[in-house]
């Protein structure tokens, strides 16, 4: 009734109330009842709130039963002081009034993309920092669901993507970012072969969704199986009209010299270059490349031409500059 009748951005709260009951109709004793009844409903509102999106669970109930007992109860020993009660509804309302609200939710999309600017230069423990202020958020919408879910995945964080996974909507008919993701678990849970068949698929069916092809093209980098890693990376370079590409590009360089072809690997630094001059993901591979094969002047020139746009990357520039021996 609720979801035919009011308004589509609704959200609801479950509470348990801490409040005993003094009496019961059962055999057992008061306190064995009131034991149960708690935990039954405990237990139906965590069911309710982890399958459906838009409810949640407010633990009012845990901040008054685990507070020390002389703070928490009325000299009755039943009822809630009055301070506990307007403690609890004030840090209920600062977490889901509009401000709170907005306030977090600018702070999940910082969060986010930090987080995505971190993992695009393979620094995994900052992509961890960045994330873990919003493990648990109850303001994961969809679409900052789906970009929690894919930063997760690509540091290895299973558990809190599959935290996430059980809380998002149905998608209805189009089920390909579910199968996306059942894919990417598979990945990281150890079933490779059940991972890429399901890959495989999805991009036979859309062929022009550039995130199938970079997945599938990491995961062979992964796997190290090398051939595999150049077709599906040049097959994704392939792509029209995608902003991706040039780090399409950087990935057959990346290949090419895991596979010991450091001239075709040169070639391919400088053409992604070449599509976006100063790309502080693309110079910072290439310069990683060149230092690694103490070409230190040529890292230089290259990360000096660098912009790097974000924190993350100006912290990666100046690490590299560092590891380059002076005159």
């Amino acid at each position: 009734m609720l979801k035919k009748y009011c308004r589509s951005d609704q959200r609801i709260l479950l509470t348990v109330s801490p409040v005993a009951l003094n009496t019961t109709h059962t055999e057992k004793d008061v306190i064995i009842a009131n034991c149960y009844s708690k935990s039954v409903l405990r237990t139906a509102a965590e069911h309710i709130a982890t399958t459906h999106a838009h409810v949640d669970y407010y633990p009012s109930y845990e901040s008054v039963i685990l507070s020390e007992r002389s703070v928490a109860w009325a000299d009755d020993q039943v009822h809630v002081r009055r301070e506990l009660v307007e403690i609890n509804v004030e840090r209920m309302i600062a977490a889901y009034s509009p401000t709170g609200r907005m306030a977090e939710l600018s702070d999940i999309a910082a969060a986010l993309a930090e987080a995505s600017e971190e993992i695009q230069i393979r620094n995994l423990l900052g992509a961890i920092r960045c994330l873990e202020p919003i493990r648990g958020s109850v303001h994961l919408d969809p679409a900052a669901a789906h970009h929690y879910i894919d930063c997760c995945l690509r540091i290895g964080r299973l558990k809190d993507a599959l935290a996430v996974m059980v809380r998002l909507p149905p998608v209805g008919d189009d089920d390909r970012q579910r199968r996306f993701i059942d894919a990417r678990v598979k990945l990281l849970d150890g079933r490779a072969a059940e991972a890429i068949a399901e890959l495989s698929a999805l991009i036979e069916q859309f062929p022009k969704w550039p995130i199938l092809h970079r997945t599938i093209t990491e995961a062979f980098i992964d796997m190290e199986r090398w051939d595999d890693a150049l077709v599906a990376a040049i097959r994704w370079n392939s792509l029209k009209g995608v902003s991706e590409r040039p780090e399409a590009v950087a990935r057959v360089a990346y290949i090419h010299a895991k596979r010991g072809d450091d001239a075709k690997a040169e070639t391919s630094y400088r053409a992604a270059l070449g599509i976006r001059r100063g790309s502080y993901s693309i110079s910072i591979g290439f310069a990683e490349f060149l230092i690694e094969r103490k070409r230190f002047s040529d890292a230089t020139e290259i990360l000096r031409a660098a912009v790097p746009e974000t924190r993350a990357a100006q912290k990666r520039v100046t690490e590299l500059m560092q590891m380059v021996p002076s005159r």
